[in-house]
Parts: structure tokens; C-alpha cells; sequence
């Protein structure tokens, strides 16, 4: 068996780099004027209307939508810089590129953080390959940055970074352009992704966090998914992925049948 794994939520508790990339963000706002008690409350604000309404307020990438509001912690980040333009000629007067001002919140501030591995990721990772099984890890983040952070676990995987699960191409026809859970558009054609998956080899199954992003392309090819439950899997995810793969309580469970 082939196991893939996403990395940030999955392997890893995403808290501590996502307050982090939150921080960076407000530091950033700040420093171009605009005090921070304002720009807290605006924060809290367009935070509370994601997990009010996420479906109204999902991260979009080449205007169509790469993954809803409340499906993960750094998502949440991403979806508060695109909208803080939306709510006051203060924010869209210094926020030319949300998706940079994402970008360099995140890349600043955890540059040079340790990664948070799950407490149960190094011996998952050891039962699976006492078996004679794979791994590999297919991630957002920058190949590199992955291995590094991983190198303390002293196990070798490959790493297949800079996957861009949350880019959908809308002129790329080998897919269905989307498929729909409870009413809610999940848009498929994500090129980059699916193009690593078919380049990996075996009977695979795909463990994520982020079913957007992570299982919504490797559930449509037929590969067996699993998603790690967190604070942030919505209740349409997990009625889902119960039906149609696996939900773990603790990323250990994978190796259980």
C-alpha cells in the first residue's frame, strides 16, 4: 500500500504556525498605519462571518473557488486578507495582492519555526513502513521547507511539494469540473494535483485534513481516502468521508483496519 499524506493539519497541529501567519498579518497591517486595535476587530469580524456563513465566504483563487472559509486554520487567514480590502478604503489602499499579503505572513512568519508534529505522526509513519508499505507527503508548502521540518522524525519520505491543491484550472477538461456534497460546489480540475497523484505508483490511499483541497480529486479518481478530523472539518465533510472513506479520530488510526 502506498499511503499519501498532506502535511499542515495531517502531519502536523496547525495552530502554532497559523497564529503565527495571523500575527505576521496584523504586524504587516500595522506597520503601514493603520492602528491595531482597529485592525483586530476587523479581523475578529470578517472571522466570525467565515464560520457563520462559510459557504458565502470561501478563499478564491482565478475567481472560482479553491476551498470554503472554515475548512482549515491557514485558509481562514487566506479568506481575512481578501476580504479586509472589501470593508474599508484603509485596508484596500495598502492590500494591492491579498494573496501576497497571505503568502508573505505565512513565509515570514514561520520561516524559522519548528514544525508541531502530531504526537502520533513518527510512529505512524514507522508502522506503516515496518510493513513493507510507502509513504509520501504531498504538500501546499515548499519541498525544502517540508524536508527540513521533517528531518527530525529521521525517516526518509519523498516529498512532493508546491502541490497547489487549492488551484483549479478551469480550461483543464480531464475532470468533471466539480462535484457537489450538500449543495456545495467542490471544483475538481486542480491540474498540479492530480497530475503528482497519477505520477505516484501503487495502490494508494490519500490521508488529508482539508477535503476541498486534499480528497476531493483523489475520491473522484477512485483512490481510497481518509480524513484526520480536526476543530475545523465541517459537518458536511465528515458525513461524507464516513460514507465514502475513513474518518480518524488520530492520525494513528490509519494503520488500523
Amino acid at each position: 500500500m502506498t499511503y499519501i499524506f498532506d502535511f499542515d493539519g495531517t502531519l502536523t497541529d496547525p495552530f502554532p504556525h497559523a497564529d503565527a501567519m495571523r500575527e505576521m498579518m496584523i504586524y504587516i497591517l500595522v506597520s503601514e498605519g493603520i492602528p491595531e486595535d482597529k485592525v483586530r476587530e476587523d479581523i475578529d469580524m470578517i472571522r466570525n462571518r467565515i464560520f457563520s456563513q462559510p459557504q458565502k465566504h470561501p478563499w478564491i483563487i482565478n475567481d472560482i473557488t479553491g476551498c470554503y472559509g472554515n475548512e482549515d486554520p491557514f485558509v481562514v487567514n487566506n479568506v481575512i486578507a481578501q476580504e479586509l480590502p472589501g470593508i474599508s478604503k484603509i485596508y484596500s489602499e495598502v492590500i494591492r495582492n491579498p494573496g501576497e499579503l497571505s503568502s508573505i505572513s505565512y513565509r515570514d512568519a514561520t520561516r524559522d519555526m519548528l514544525p508541531h508534529l502530531r504526537s502520533d505522526t513518527i510512529v505512524t509513519f514507522e508502522r506503516i513502513l515496518r510493513n513493507s508499505n510507502k509513504v509520501y507527503i504531498v504538500t501546499n508548502g515548499g519541498t525544502d521547507k517540508v524536508k527540513r521540518m521533517i528531518s527530525e522524525m529521521d525517516i526518509s519520505v519523498p516529498v512532493y511539494g508546491e502541490a497547489r491543491k487549492f488551484e483549479v484550472n478551469k480550461k483543464w477538461e480531464k475532470l468533471p469540473e466539480k462535484m457537489e456534497i450538500d449543495g456545495l460546489p467542490i471544483f475538481l480540475r486542480r491540474e498540479k494535483y492530480y497530475n503528482i497523484l497519477q505520477g505516484i505508483e501503487g495502490d494508494k490511499t490519500v490521508v488529508g485534513d482539508v477535503f476541498s483541497m486534499d480528497l476531493s480529486l483523489p475520491y473522484v479518481l477512485g483512490i481510497p481516502i481518509a480524513i484526520v478530523k480536526t476543530v475545523y472539518t465541517p459537518s458536511w465533510a465528515e458525513r461524507f468521508v464516513r460514507k465514502n472513506g475513513r474518518v480518524l479520530e488520530r492520525l494513528l488510526d490509519v494503520t488500523e483496519e
